[in-house]
């Protein structure tokens, strides 16, 4: 699980804990600390578990060469996408990774995303193509993916170079 962080504040918490109490727990959870100011970095550390592996930037880099350093860093045949401000469903994990398995030729799969306002009311799911027709006409207008729970190929993604760091926060 690759996640950036910069000033993750009251978030941060609930997207660690999110991640941790998956149902597939066979992974390093890969943390790469922008130089927050606030007490993103205390509140990682909190956690005390193995599986946590805290990356601090020297200088600020942005999302997207953060993103790319973990790629780098990263030990797994996986890469699952995560932001300090959202929360995982407990089996994200464990299904997206069954799927990627049966499917072989499948590089990247991408989930639903539910928007919740502070107080955790939904103000909309953000649906993604299911098929390869949809896939396309999305295309045409807008990424088909929701980048964050996405799970990707690892090799797949180094392959083209990682992330456009033209781009210093939309990836």
């Amino acid at each position: 699980v690759l996640m950036t962080v910069y000033n993750g504040g009251d978030y941060l918490k609930a997207a660690v804990e999110s991640v941790l109490r998956q149902t597939f727990d066979d992974f390093e959870f890969l943390i790469i600390n922008d130089c927050s100011r606030d007490n993103s970095v205390q509140t990682i550390t909190s956690f005390n578990d193995p599986r946590i592996r805290l990356v601090n930037n020297e200088s600020n880099l942005g999302q997207t060469r953060s993103l790319n350093k973990g790629l780098g860093l990263a030990k797994g045949r996986y890469i699952a996408r995560m932001d300090a401000d959202d929360v995982a469903f407990p089996d994200w994990l464990e299904k997206t990774f069954a799927y990627l398995q049966s499917q072989p030729l499948c590089a990247v799969v991408s989930c639903k995303a539910i928007v919740v306002d502070s107080g955790n009311k939904v103000q909309r799911t953000l649906n993604t193509p299911e098929t390869y027709d949809e896939m396309v006409l999305r295309s045409l207008l807008a990424t088909p993916l929701n980048h964050v729970g996405s799970v990707y190929k690892t090799d797949v993604i180094t392959s083209f170079g990682g992330y456009d760091e033209s781009f210093k926060i939309a990836a």
